[in-house]
């Protein structure tokens, strides 16, 4: 090193030297030199076979993920996307564990603007394999609008982008595909763990094989969100079989798109004019493909109901009913809309309404269900000691499953540790959310067996308890989970209820109970 030094200082005499602070391992040192000659001295140490590597010591700059405002360039062109309000929604979900499945032309998830959107598992029913990948371009637009990864210094931004897409290919290159593989493809979504099905796609008249089949998404707890149709005319199917959410194309004014189909079986109506998505270009892929185009149509519309059925699903409500509820009372109802239900349905879609609304919803008949139950169990321990691990115990409860609640953030390390434990399973893949009711009992069972030899395992039980009574209480209040039982759901919630009072009141009688020494075998 010091006869590197010396040579350097011969040509360049005002060069000094610094070693870096893990010098000893690493043998790395910075040379401070005038700009004028930086280039000359990296040419000079470049040469030198002693030096392995010689480069300018780089300035970062630390990073932030501000939702306020998305960095996507394009972002600023897509309307669509600021008239749902998605800064502000962004605030309380980005899809995060919702799985939509896209039953259309493919989905190209290797696309750049795509490339960190998850994509899971799906199925070619025109070529009978695998291989989901979009040869059309119309699927990966309007997986795009779903899912697009957002705030990553590309193209544009889409509505749930934490959300997973499911590609199912039951389109032909053509745009075109038989009802058996539309019908079969609903199924096969169903079935395979999609929270949300986007149908933009229709025409032909109607099927009973393929009005089954959304029956049958609809009551494995799947919201089905089906296009219009571009024709002016009456709603399309499958848009208009019973179980299809059908969705209705608007303008940047909020008025009707002169081509949206309408009729009575309207749903709600979004953005389906000038909306901007990365896709392919049909089957070419020369220098100008994929690329950012602008398409229009009622099939551009649904995918936003889409996401923001994804964003509510990521908030734990589940239950297709529960979702259309939420987005049909959070629409804008402007007397346009309001006195056209046949071209709006229940008014013009807003994305932050929705989530905004379910969050503040949420928030507060969880906190009162706990706050009443936990003042019940307070109030029915008499000695003073016990009150005050009681009342520890109620805020470890609260803690655990409201805090969400109040932080309204979508970030996973908040979610993995404020969500309600019952709800974690929607953070991955696996597909419980249906029985989240049954986890409650469940997992307060295993924690009680687990616990039982320490007080203070006790006190923790008996508060998480409360706090899955309250949570499972204000379930029955919500009704935004989707459990497969029909008129016993509310039966099994007031059960498991219950079961978790019981374990919470026998682990406060036990809860001076003496302890195994520390000392003594077990």
């Amino acid at each position: 090193y010091n006869d590197i030094r010396t040579q350097l200082r011969a040509s360049f005499p005002n060069v000094s030297f610094e070693n870096t602070d893990l010098f000893d391992d690493t043998k790395i040192s910075i040379a401070h030199v005038d700009d004028s000659v930086k280039q000359s001295v990296i040419a000079l140490l470049a040469g030198n076979s002693n030096i392995q590597h010689v480069e300018p010591n780089y300035l970062l700059h630390a990073t932030s993920f501000n939702m306020a405002k998305p960095n996507d360039p394009l972002y600023d062109k897509q309307w669509h996307m600021q008239f749902e309000g998605v800064e502000k929604a962004w605030g309380y979900s980005t899809g995060r564990g919702a799985v939509v499945a896209v039953i259309d032309t493919g989905v190209d998830c290797e696309l750049e603007d795509m490339a960190n959107t998850i994509c899971v598992g799906g199925w070619n029913f025109v070529g009978n394999n695998d291989n989901a990948t979009d040869d059309q371009s119309h699927g990966s637009h309007v997986a795009g609008t779903i899912a697009q990864v957002t705030n990553n210094g590309i193209g544009g931004v889409g509505m749930a982008g934490n959300s997973k897409i499911m590609p199912v290919k039951v389109l032909s290159a053509s745009g075109s595909g038989s009802s058996t593989d539309v019908s079969d493809g609903i199924r096969w979504a169903a079935d395979n763990g999609a929270n949300v099905i986007n149908l933009s796609l229709g025409g032909g008249p109607r099927s009973a094989i393929m009005a089954e089949s959304v029956m049958y998404a609809k009551n494995k707890g799947v919201f089905v969100a089906a296009a219009n149709g571009n024709d002016s005319g009456k709603v399309n199917y499958p848009a208009a079989y019973e179980g299809a959410f059908a969705v209705s194309a608007m303008d940047i004014n909020g008025k009707i798109a002169g081509f949206s189909s309408r009729g009575p079986e309207t749903f709600i109506s979004a953005p389906g004019v000038n909306v901007t998505q990365q896709t392919i270009c049909g089957t070419s892929r020369g220098s100008d493909c994929p690329a950012y185009l602008t398409f229009n149509g009622t099939s551009m519309a649904t995918p936003h109901v889409a996401g923001a059925a994804a964003l509510l699903v990521s908030m734990g409500v589940s239950d297709p009913d529960a979702i259309a509820r939420r987005l049909a009372s959070s629409a804008d109802k402007n007397g346009t809309t309001k006195n056209s239900p046949n071209e709006y349905g229940n008014g013009l879609l807003k994305a932050d309404e929705a989530v905004s609304s379910e969050h503040n919803r949420q928030a507060m008949w969880r906190l009162m269900a706990t706050f009443l139950i936990g003042s019940v169990m307070l109030w029915r321990t008499k000695v003073v000691r016990t009150k005050l691990f009681t009342l520890s115990g109620v805020m470890t409860g609260v803690g655990l499953f409201f805090i969400p609640w109040l932080v309204g953030y979508p970030n996973i390390v908040v979610s993995a540790f404020t969500r309600p434990l019952v709800e974690l399973t929607s953070l991955y893949s696996v597909n419980l959310t249906n029985f989240l009711p049954l986890c409650n009992a469940l997992f307060l069972g295993l924690m009680m067996l687990c616990t039982w030899q320490s007080k203070t395992g006790r006190m923790i039980v008996a508060g998480a308890g409360v706090g899955m009574a309250g949570y499972t209480a204000s379930q029955i209040v919500l009704g935004t989970l989707f459990i497969p039982l029909g008129s016993f759901t509310i039966p099994v919630l007031v059960v498991n209820a219950l079961f978790c009072l019981f374990v919470s009141n026998f682990n406060l009688k036990h809860l001076n109970d003496p302890t195994p020494d520390a000392n003594q075998p077990i």
